[in-house]
């Protein structure tokens, strides 16, 4: 099998027709061979030795030729190797780009899969509800569809329960109890910022969704439609508890720019205390550092209803809209329907969920399946690839769980019962999407972005905010928001057809 890591600039001397150019030489997969371009991740990158790569060939009789590329780059290498006319013959991708690269012609719908894929076609008929979460604007699927949840995607609220405990600190349940325990911590460390978090704009979402809003386009279930956070009362409300956090030191100067390596490194040390992640950080940061500090212990937090209109819920974060795609161009579609649909297989599912007895995992006499010497299902990941990009579409089980500690598993099951459903599939033509979401949201978001950023910072005063709602009032957003609610009537037709 010929494998590459992909870092550089990417260079398209017929790189995706051939298994790769470092060499010069030009070499085309056969009938029974496959190039395939996946995502390395950050966390656990891709591996020239993975298991489940040479098992997957093993199994299929196929060829497989793996370029990775980094996952800082992925979005940019894909749009390349799409335009360039030679990408490979599968290409894992989003939801999202899947949709944008099959309305343009390239990639193979997945109906047109399933005639050469019968467990891929058996799955869809008994799957129609995940099936329509696929569905494009033109009414075709363009990723093979997953089953669910990707578990180890789920977000919360998260805290250092050990320093909690140290000093007898109340777990919050209201804004007002969040920030006396904020300023609590300030005043017990104060070096510290208490809240931190990375990636601040996706976590921004889960705290809105608290106040009874949303970052940007939200859906309100109890009135069934979409609406656009920043003109309900509660986004102002939010936002002026965010200022209060900022001008008081309760969060960091840089919270826009927080890098994932700073923001490990404030909560290894007594630097924050307080943030918003995906839950399995739980046992990612516990068993990184209890063997320096025995007593550290990261736990869940369950969600704050703040302010007036706020709920103690949690934004649904775990849809697995991560597949792999055909590339249209492709002279090898019955190898690749072939790959595709062994992992509908019931054996594909399993080696594809949890490898294989004795090489991955070994079985207790209870008859469970022990994974205990893998501190984590990064490191089991790390591994063998299982799990990794390209690799599991539908799964056979929930290996998350079966690696976690206790103290997460329990964190899991109290978590779910604030679990909002997943909010309904849009689609859009390419035509809607220039108009609407390039033309009218892309631009408005960004003003909207920067306005609230300088509100929370003091650069611009809340006396301003009115402004500010009129300026979005008459730049199009019901525009958009009547998009979304055609988008959501539309798809949900195509979900009834199917049933």
């Amino acid at each position: 099998m010929k494998r590459r890591l992909l870092a550089g600039a990417l260079a398209v001397c017929s790189l995706f027709v051939t298994a790769g150019c470092s060499d010069g030489v030009s070499k085309k997969a056969s009938d029974d061979e496959l190039n395939i371009m996946v995502l390395s991740h950050n966390t656990y990158s891709y591996q020239d030795n993975w298991w489940i790569w040479d098992k997957l060939q093993e199994e299929t009789g196929i060829k497989l030729n793996i370029t990775a590329v980094p996952q800082s780059s992925y979005e940019d290498k894909l749009g390349v190797i799409i335009a360039s006319g030679e990408a490979p013959d599968i290409i894992a991708m989003s939801n999202f780009q899947a949709d944008k690269y099959g309305m343009q012609g390239a990639l193979v719908p997945v109906s047109e899969i399933a005639k050469k894929a019968p467990n891929l076609d058996k799955f869809i008929k008994e799957n129609p509800d995940m099936y329509g979460q696929f569905i494009s604007g033109d009414e075709e699927a363009y990723l093979p569809p997953t089953n669910g949840y990707a578990t180890d995607a789920k977000m919360g609220w998260l805290y250092r329960k050990d320093i909690f405990d140290k000093h007898n600190l109340k777990v919050p349940t209201n804004e007002e109890e969040l920030y006396q325990v904020l300023k609590k911590l300030k005043e017990l460390y104060p070096s510290s910022y208490p809240l931190c978090m990375r990636s601040y704009a996706s976590r921004m979402s889960l705290f809105f969704t608290q106040w009874g809003t949303g970052r940007d386009y939200y859906y309100d279930f109890d009135e069934k439609e979409w609406k656009f956070g920043p003109l309900d009362p509660s986004y102002k409300e939010a936002t002026e508890f965010m200022k209060r956090l900022y001008t008081e030191g309760l969060i960091p100067p840089d919270f826009l720019t927080l890098s994932t390596e700073e923001w490990q490194s404030m909560l290894s040390t007594e630097q924050s205390f307080i943030t918003i992640d995906y839950m399995v950080r739980i046992d990612f940061f516990n068993n990184m550092l209890r063997g320096q500090n025995p007593d550290y212990t990261m736990a869940y937090m369950p969600p704050i209803a703040m302010g007036a209109n706020g709920k103690a819920q949690t934004l649904n974060t775990m849809f697995n809209g991560q597949s792999i795609g055909v590339y249209s161009k492709t002279k090898h579609l019955d190898a690749a329907a072939k790959f595709i649909d062994y992992l509908y297989s019931e054996e594909g599912k399993e080696i594809a969920t949890w490898g294989e007895e004795g090489v991955t995992y070994t079985t207790l006499p209870d008859g469970t399946k022990d994974f205990s010497k893998y501190p984590s299902l990064a490191d089991y990941i790390k591994e063998f690839g299982v799990g990794s990009s390209g690799t599991r579409i539908v799964v056979n089980g929930e290996p998350t769980f079966e690696m976690m500690s206790e103290e997460q598993r329990e964190a899991f099951e109290e978590s779910e019962r604030y679990d909002m459903p997943l909010a309904p599939k849009v689609i859009y033509t390419d035509e809607e999407y220039d108009k609407y979401l390039n033309t009218i949201s892309t631009p408005l978001l960004k003003y909207v972005n920067e306005q609230m950023s300088n509100f929370i910072m003091g650069t611009k005063p809340m006396s301003e905010w009115d402004s500010v709602i009129e300026y979005i009032k008459s730049h199009g957003i019901y525009d958009v928001l009547n998009f979304y609610k055609t988008g959501t009537k539309r798809a949900q037709d195509v979900i009834n057809k199917l049933k």
